[in-house]
This record gives structure tokens, C-alpha cells and sequence, in this order.
């Protein structure tokens, strides 16, 4: 399995907030994100560039800027993300949706 896309893990994030208790920091999501998925160490560690940082981290990143810019997301404070009341009750996430909502 490569590692998911970022619009493939916009639901997945939401919903590992929603089983956090709405709120939690980047790596809390991560690993809630990675058992949610059952994603393989390969997959976890996977280096994005030559950043330091892993591939699955950077799309994380984006997943969580675009739920913020869709209205799921609000950042509390520096790595600690928080569920609006739309994210709270998101059962599903359309990622087109999404998309469409971050070009507007």
C-alpha cells in the first residue's frame, strides 16, 4: 500500500479527532490516523524529500489545512487542532467537496 494521498486521508483525520474527543495534537492524529488505517511501518516512515519529515506527516499537514479551510478544523494553537461543530457531526467527508470549497 503507498502512502495515502492527502484527500484520501481528509476523512480519516477527521475521524481520528472525533474518536480523540474533538481536539489533539499533529501526533496524536498521526498515530490515531495510522491504526485507523492499519498503515505498515514502511508506509509510517516513509521520507517525504529531504525534509526529515515523512511523507505521510507532510500529506497529514495538508489534509489538516484543507479541513481547515472547509470549515471541519480550527487550530487551537501551535500543532494542536480542535473539530468545529460541522466536524463533529461529519460522518463522511466528500474530499471533492473539500477541494472545491479550498478553490473558492
Amino acid at each position: 500500500m503507498p502512502v495515502p494521498t492527502y484527500d484520501e486521508l481528509l476523512e480519516p483525520t477527521v475521524h481520528a479527532l472525533q474518536d480523540l474527543g474533538g481536539q489533539a495534537t499533529n501526533t496524536e492524529i498521526e498515530q490515531r490516523v495510522i491504526e485507523r488505517l492499519s498503515l505498515s511501518e514502511d508506509v509510517v516512515r516513509e521520507p517525504h524529500g529531504t525534509t526529515g519529515q515523512t511523507s505521510l506527516a507532510y500529506r497529514l499537514a495538508w489534509a489538516r489545512t484543507y479541513l481547515k479551510t472547509s470549515g471541519y478544523l480550527q487550530r487551537v494553537s501551535t500543532g494542536v487542532w480542535q473539530l468545529t461543530p460541522e466536524g463533529l457531526q461529519a460522518t463522511t467527508v466528500d474530499p471533492a467537496q473539500v477541494k472545491q470549497m479550498v478553490r473558492n
